[in-house]
């Protein structure tokens, strides 16, 4: 009798790091600095009380898990000492089913997903306590999403903290399968 291999595929979380030099500036003109303080480089300012939003065109990746959510966490830092409050932190996105090449800002068809962070006292570099996530039921029989990670400062019920952030990386987080 011969014996039969089974070949089975495990869930596994994958991370994918974007660091400030790999998004793009997208609504309110956050400013890129080479050098911000304590060494930490490269990063976009985003100031206070106003949306400011850095962009990226990403695929859907090829070995995610159908149907589960893709999350992203952000990694910034107040850039001055003090401050009390939250941060409104999210993204603001597009699906397509094919590649496209259009801007983000010309599809009205948006989605805005958010979440409040409480930075820290210092200039000390934080990742957001909780993922924004575009849900695994959007996704299915999408192949690219247009993005922007955002401060939504302009939401003063939620931005409640009175300083600029620095914006230095974003975590993409998905499942996929492997052997």
């Amino acid at each position: 009798m011969q014996a039969i291999t089974r070949h089975t595929l495990k869930p596994r979380v994958k991370r994918v790091e974007f660091d400030a030099e790999d998004l793009y500036e997208c609504a309110g003109s956050p400013t890129k600095t080479g050098a911000t303080g304590g060494g930490v480089s490269p990063s976009w300012q985003m100031n206070d009380a106003a949306r400011r939003s850095v962009s990226a065109d990403l695929m859907v990746p090829f070995d995610w898990r159908p149907g589960t959510d893709i999350k992203f966490y952000l990694e910034y830092a107040p850039t001055a000492v003090g401050g009390i409050g939250n941060v409104a932190l999210g993204i603001d996105y597009v699906l397509y089913e094919d590649v496209i090449t259009q801007s983000l800002g010309l599809n009205p068809a948006r989605t805005i997903r958010l979440t409040t962070d409480r930075p820290p006292f210092g200039v000390v570099m934080k990742r957001t306590d909780n993922p924004v996530a575009i849900p695994g039921l959007d996704l299915v029989g999408k192949r690219q999403i247009q993005i922007a990670f955002s401060r939504f400062a302009d939401i003063a019920a939620l931005d409640t903290d009175n300083r600029n952030i620095y914006l230095f990386k974003v975590i993409m987080e998905y499942e996929s399968y492997e052997p």
